[in-house]
């Protein structure tokens, strides 16, 4: 179970498309693939190809801080100093099937997604 540090952050459409082009550019940087974004309010799922076998939990992390500093230039550190939780799943998408699936559920499967984006979309 995920761990806050203060109330609850609400991501709306603007900050939404800030984390989204931050996502990109991180991506983009670290030269790893964006296969689908999904953004709500509360949360995000990203699909992502990374070359080799890093640790998963390092590359949420990367996606997470880099997206920390957008929001804290944009718009002021929270008070609980961070909008995230500590936690996030992490799965590794091993097959193509696996693939597939986790895409389909992170473009077509959220309750009322702020932002949703796969590649053949503008960047944000």
């Amino acid at each position: 179970r995920s761990r806050m540090k203060g109330p609850p952050l609400y991501l709306d459409v603007e900050k939404a498309e800030a984390v989204l082009k931050q996502f990109q550019e991180t991506a983009a940087y670290r030269g790893w693939k964006l296969l689908a974004v999904s953004i709500m309010f509360n949360h995000f799922h990203l699909v992502v190809e990374v070359a080799g076998d890093p640790e998963p939990g390092k590359v949420l992390g990367d996606f997470k801080a880099y997206a920390t500093r957008i929001l804290n230039r944009l718009y002021g550190r929270p008070p609980s100093e961070t909008w995230w939780t500590a936690e996030g799943s992490k799965r590794k998408l091993r097959d193509e099937k696996a693939r597939a699936d986790g895409i389909h559920y992170v473009l077509k499967k959220q309750p009322n997604p702020s932002v949703v984006w796969e590649p053949g979309e503008p960047v944000a």
